[in-house]
């Protein structure tokens, strides 16, 4: 068994102007523990993947090569959103505002309750803001592979065929600048009530237009209430921070074909890989109150949300060996010549079933599927290890 020795760069793109960050191979084992450097170290195996023309640089001794299958997976989450959301979670603030706008309610003109209760208001809101700015934009990331191939590798023609899926996933929160407004409106309103500093009598509305607090009937307007409410009591108040949840994947069956060439006694190998891809498209745009009820499925809306499109690509790879037995080769690959851009679909419906104003929030997520190039060197060093 070969030992490795390797410097390993991960680079892991955020979700960032409503683009998915398509994998650049599905997530091969031997691959991940060397850096991903598979260009020019991978086994005949998983070439088709990485660089085909290894199937014929490296074919070696080997008739047969099989992976059935190889599968990994990679996390990436900002710290402070996880951090944030854990405490959204057990602070339960949206939980507590609703229950401190009851006792607000319910005080009947107890001063001490009214003063607690709009204390426990400012306490719950300004806790939110607080978080949900710790959250806005940050991104949380999975990326997940599957591979099988059947390889037969010679230097004369280097045949692989492959099922490949690669399937990535990410979400970031969307706090709008009107919320932040809203909760914001809140703590003021409910610390000049607590020191005895608002006027009761008179509305409060935020920067947005959205209602705080109700002068005629002394109430604060729960913001956790849908526009549908019966009571039309919070027709004017409604939460619009969302978390965008995007994901595609991408199932590929490809067939390798290799050949090495020897030109004035330079010898080098190259490789075409034609395939079909299929890519599948998932969005999701839950909002905070979803997110809580425990009645909302968010696996059911990507669901509802999924999107199916076929296309056909090809991959080129070249290969070169250098020093003793090719002991140093240098790997270059051009993955999905025939680039495309998707989308997933739109949501243009709000949680009260208006119209979503689309230039404001993000409706829907793309994801390039372009050209894509990668170079790599791999050394075969004496006592089995590999530098690359």
């Amino acid at each position: 068994m070969k030992k490795i020795l390797c410097p390993a760069i991960a680079a892991l793109l955020p979700f960032a102007s409503s683009a998915i960050a398509a994998p650049f191979n599905s997530l091969d084992a031997r691959a991940m523990a060397m850096g991903d450097t598979g260009v020019a170290a991978s086994q005949p195996g998983s070439a088709p993947i990485f660089n085909g023309a290894l199937m014929s640089q490296n074919a070696g001794d080997e008739t047969v090569s099989i992976i059935l299958p190889n599968a990994g997976a990679s996390v990436y989450a900002d710290e402070d959103a996880l951090e944030a959301f854990q405490n959204i979670d057990d602070d339960e603030y949206l939980d507590n505002l609703s229950a401190a706008i009851e006792d607000f309610e319910d005080a009947n003109g107890d001063i001490g309750q009214t003063r607690q209760s709009a204390r426990d208001i400012s306490v719950a809101t300004s806790g939110l803001n607080k978080e949900l700015s710790n959250l806005n934009g940050k991104p949380f990331n999975v990326n997940a592979g599957a591979l099988f191939s059947v390889v037969v590798p010679t230097e004369l023609i280097g045949v692989g065929v492959y099922a490949d899926t690669q399937a990535v996933i990410e979400t970031s929160p969307i706090v709008t600048a009107c919320d932040t407004a809203l909760f914001d409106k809140y703590t003021e309103v409910a610390d000049n009530i607590a020191d005895a500093s608002a006027d009761p009598a008179r509305d409060y509305v935020s920067e947005c237009g959205d209602k705080v607090y109700d002068g005629a009937t002394q109430k604060f307007i729960d913001p956790t209430n849908t526009n549908d409410d019966e009571s039309g009591e919070n027709e004017e108040t409604y939460l619009t921070t969302s978390i965008a949840v995007a994901g595609a994947t991408i199932s590929e069956f490809g067939v390798a074909l290799s050949h090495k060439f020897n030109v004035n006694d330079t010898e080098f190998s190259l490789s075409v890989t034609p395939k079909m891809q299929e890519i599948t498209s998932y969005y999701a745009l839950p909002s905070l109150e979803d997110l809580t009820d425990d009645d909302y499925e968010l696996s059911d809306t990507l669901e509802d949300n999924e999107k199916t499109e076929s296309a056909f690509n090809v991959d080129l790879g070249f290969a070169m060996g250098f020093l003793y037995n090719d002991a140093l080769v240098v790997g270059l690959t051009l993955k999905n010549l025939l680039g495309e851009t998707y989308e997933t679909k739109k949501i243009t419906k709000n949680q009260d079933g208006s119209e979503r104003d689309c230039s404001e929030f993000q409706c829907s997520a793309k994801f390039d599927l372009k050209p894509q190039a990668r170079a790599g060197v791999a050394w075969d060093l004496p006592l089995g290890f590999t530098v690359a």
